[in-house]
């Protein structure tokens, strides 16, 4: 029997009419609590290794936990690390969010990194990736391509302003949008990712993204942000946060048994 990796581009791009995907943000390690995250609905883990606590450890033992409910793995490295980026796929990560992308050279980068010859110049090694999915090495390489997928983190009038050439990018599987970022970017003196003008500028982007039949990511602070998104056309959303969700089930729980 041939083994072969999902089709997560194809889901997250809206291909036959799917819905997409929602995934949890993880920020603290604890492998326990990232797989509660995962069976309690949602569809895949985003581990953040700009601004949270996590390691390369912690996403390798994410993996694992993922893969015992069938849900995928993404991380966000941190600006320009694109070796991390190499060994987080090299431990069964299927995608890769590259953060503060300006032009078409960043996202060509990310592109060589992350995909092998002949897109682009990944090393080969993956001996933990191929045990993972119960493939052999040369499987894997001839399924990877397709089923790992780069995201160009869109958080810039820069980027902005280059994303139709990103976008053209051969091998780029689809852009990212930070709303927080990108509404600072754009003028607002701190985030508001809900301000009108960085509303329409999302709303363009998940439209352009779509058009080149590439998907569309972004993060959301709310349920209601989420579903705002959603309708723009965004099909990889990405809620919250581990600690925010902690919080409020904590706070929600404390508050209800005071009543």
């Amino acid at each position: 029997m041939t083994v072969t990796l999902p089709d997560l581009k194809g889901r997250l791009a809206g291909a036959d009419g799917s819905p997409g995907a929602l995934s949890a943000w993880i920020s603290y390690p604890g492998p326990d609590y990232h797989e509660a995250l995962l069976r309690g609905g949602f569809d895949a883990v985003t581990f953040d290794l700009q601004h949270g606590l996590c390691t390369l450890a912690d996403v390798g033992e994410g993996v694992v936990r993922a893969r015992l409910v069938d849900k995928p793995v993404f991380v966000r490295v941190a600006i320009g690390d694109l070796s991390g980026a190499a060994r987080c796929i090299d431990f069964g990560a299927l995608g890769i969010i590259l953060p503060m992308i300006e032009t078409e050279e960043d996202a060509a980068r990310l592109v060589r990194a992350i995909k092998y010859p002949p897109l682009g110049q990944r090393s080969y090694g993956p001996t933990r990736v191929a045990q993972l999915n119960g493939m052999t090495g040369r499987d894997y390489f001839a399924a990877a391509n397709a089923a790992v997928l780069g995201l160009a983190m869109i958080e810039t009038p820069g980027a902005v302003d280059q994303l139709d050439a990103i976008l053209r990018v051969e091998g780029l599987d689809g852009i990212f949008v930070g709303p927080s970022d990108l509404s600072m970017a754009l003028g607002a003196a701190k985030p508001e990712p809900e301000n009108e003008r960085t509303e329409r500028v999302i709303e363009e982007i998940g439209a352009k993204a779509r058009a080149a039949g590439l998907v569309a990511g972004i993060y959301a602070l709310t349920p209601e942000a989420a579903r705002r998104y959603r309708g723009y056309g965004y099909g990889f959303v990405c809620l919250g946060s581990d600690a925010g969700l902690m919080l409020q089930a904590a706070t929600d729980a404390s508050r209800a048994a005071r009543l």
